[in-house]
């Protein structure tokens, strides 16, 4: 029997000693699967003229859930009802039809999952954007001119990401002319956007102690989430995704896959970076929001907290604490591995035999980085 399928009926789906099979009310052929050992997937069941087709969705629940599913089912019954197989065409490695949004799906299955997964991050937000700015078309229909104007629009959001649009754009229609016949990409002679130009803001300590307080009065996740970041002056990546089990008695702990350079990464805990994280929700598996999934949207993140201080980002934070260990007279070495840098006395010869990692240089850069901070807080808080 059908049921309108929730996220609540989801989640509360009990297993049993079979697997169960429930089907969507609102979307029909799209089932609910729940196994034995309580995993759950999606399936979407069809045919193709007597036969009955099965086609197995990507991705377990919660990674893909209730809206993913039904929006997946639907494209795949519109293509059914094109006259294609998607089941058929996933089994031989090929887009269920030969609509962007299908050829988005194959390259995020195929592709992405070989990315770096700091990588994936901003590759899968760039096909998403891809994909809503051309809903419903078919690949071999979009133009030149018309990927030139999508590209134009990201300009609105920065160079930076006007640049990141077009790398992520040219790379995937250029996979899909390698293995699609007469198919030419419509992206190969659009050149580079904009030049990105390389930032140099660094946040005064009068512009610490306003973001220090904003955060503070913002509270949740996106108040936790600056002040982390002008503690441990990481990337907003590394924070927004960091897991509890990253955490260890002392230490925050970053496999080199969830770093930009791929090596590993550890910030040693101070009090004051104890005090934040004890400040957030002990449940789920992303610290900063207290779920099973990472906290997104970081855009909004900087305007929730201090809108007042002019022309920043998030990762001026970086900058802002690399520079303000330097004014604290931390050797530059020391201030490479705090930044998990691995370049100049870390490169080469060096950094092949070079193996002590001055764990305790970096443990006194980081505690007086947020004894700095302390101070400043206090400061601002007398001031009031």
């Amino acid at each position: 029997m059908a049921v309108a399928l929730t996220e609540r009926v989801v989640q509360q789906a009990k297993p049993g000693t079979i697997r169960i099979e429930t089907p969507d009310a609102l979307v029909p052929g799209l089932y609910l699967i729940v196994q034995p050992s309580g995993a759950k997937s999606w399936a979407v069941r069809y045919r193709v003229g007597r036969h009955p087709r099965k086609l197995t969705l990507k991705g377990r629940y919660p990674v893909l859930g209730l809206k993913q599913a039904r929006e997946a089912a639907r494209r795949a019954l519109e293509s059914v009802s094109d006259g294609a197989d998607p089941a058929s065409a996933k089994q031989l490695g090929m887009a269920a039809d030969d609509t962007l949004a299908a050829h988005i799906a194959l390259y995020r299955e195929r592709h992405v999952p070989g990315l770096r997964p700091a990588v994936q991050t901003y590759v899968v937000a760039s096909l998403e954007r891809l994909q809503d700015e051309f809903r419903g078309r078919a690949l071999r229909s979009i133009t030149k001119s018309e990927v030139v104007r999508a590209i134009d629009k990201t300009t609105k959001r920065g160079p930076s990401a006007a640049v990141t649009f077009w790398k992520v754009t040219k790379a995937f229609f250029s996979w899909c002319e390698a293995r699609e016949d007469d198919f030419a990409s419509p992206a190969r002679a659009i050149k580079r956007p904009a030049k990105e130009k390389s930032r140099d803001r660094v946040l005064s300590d009068h512009e610490l102690k306003l973001a220090w307080e904003a955060a503070v009065g913002a509270g949740g996740a996106a108040g936790a989430l600056v002040r982390m970041l002008i503690l441990t002056g990481c990337r907003r990546n590394e924070i927004m995704r960091l897991a509890r089990d990253e955490i260890t008695a002392d230490a925050i702990e970053l496999p080199g896959t969830r770093t930009k350079n791929g090596a590993p990464h550890t910030i040693p805990l101070t009090p004051l970076m104890r005090e934040v994280l004890g400040s957030l929700p002990i449940e789920g598996k992303y610290v900063m929001n207290g779920s099973d999934r990472p906290m997104g949207d970081h855009s909004s993140t900087k305007e929730k907290v201090a809108p007042t201080i002019p022309s920043w980002t998030l990762h001026d934070l970086r900058r802002s604490f690399a520079s303000g260990l330097q004014r604290l007279g931390v050797a530059p070495h020391i201030i490479e591995l705090a930044l998990n840098h691995r370049s100049g006395t870390f490169r080469g010869v060096a950094g092949i035999y070079q193996r002590h990692r001055y764990e305790k240089e970096v443990r006194e850069a980081f505690e007086r980085w947020s004894q700095h901070i302390k101070i400043l807080a206090q400061d601002r808080a007398a001031a009031a």
